[in-house]
């Protein structure tokens, strides 16, 4: 009847364990043993962001043999628990605090990048491609994306800045479609920014189907160090890691 419930709001388990062992029995499928979750441990599961909730003792002590964390429901606290409560509101709120964060390294002949980035986060950014106004332009996606950029750029600008562009642009559509894990709870989002006399809109969804609507022109063939050239180029590749739609028009303005 519960389980008909839950489904009925939309909660449904992947699988469900029942042990009808005694404690006398001492069999390994017996909580705190892990004997009975050793095939669905192996579909692979994500223990670093998983928890044991439970109201025992033995729920805490089989969160540690899982390597995983746990959530104890009593009122008695734990030092082996992230969180002693009675409340599940308190349950839902610190599982809801918990930060999207990822980070991701590429390594290529020509470049070196490695981003790190916290879409909970306030704004802060540490940038350093090589490029000054390259670099600018993705701090204000931290800053007013309100999320936490660092991303750090070793490339052959001695060459040319292709590379260093479109790799970033990879490694960073790779980072944050990293940190938005399951996607839960993400609603599709656009945004529009009037400056002065110029108009630009960007409207993006992370459904999962990379494509990139593109109709921006340049009067000038480089912005700082950067051809204009290659701002198409790096939507583009953000676009296809990120694995979004990505619908940009800056055609407005002088």
């Amino acid at each position: 009847m519960m389980l008909k419930i839950l489904k009925s709001e939309g909660v449904e388990f992947r699988e469900i364990f029942i042990d009808k062992t005694v404690p006398v029995d001492k069999a390994p499928t017996r909580k705190p043993g892990t004997a009975m979750l050793v095939k669905y441990l192996a579909q692979g599961i994500d223990l670093e962001s998983s928890y044991v909730i439970g109201d025992r003792l033995t729920d805490i002590q089989l969160a540690k043999n899982l390597g995983c964390r746990a959530i104890f429901i009593n009122k008695d606290t734990s030092p082996d628990a992230a969180l002693a409560t009675t409340d599940w509101n308190d349950i839902y709120s610190f599982l809801k605090q918990i930060p999207r964060t990822a980070g991701v390294i590429r390594k290529t002949s020509e470049t070196r990048i490695e981003v790190n980035v916290n879409l909970d986060g306030t704004g802060k950014g540490r940038i350093s491609t090589g490029l000054g106004f390259f670099d600018h332009m993705l701090e204000q996606i931290s800053k007013h994306g309100n999320i936490d950029l660092e991303i750090t750029a070793n490339g052959d600008l001695n060459v040319d800045e292709h590379h260093t562009v479109e790799d970033v642009a990879i490694t960073l559509g790779e980072a944050i479609l990293k940190a938005l894990g399951g996607k839960k709870g993400i609603e599709r989002y656009s945004f529009v920014l009037p400056m002065d006399d110029c108009l630009a809109q960007v409207a993006l969804d992370f459904g999962g189907r990379p494509w990139l609507i593109w109709d921006v022109e340049f009067a000038g063939e480089r912005i700082g160090e950067v051809p204009t050239e290659m701002f198409f180029h790096f939507f583009k590749s953000f676009s296809d890691s990120a694995r979004c739609n990505l619908n940009i028009k800056a055609g407005r303005g002088e």
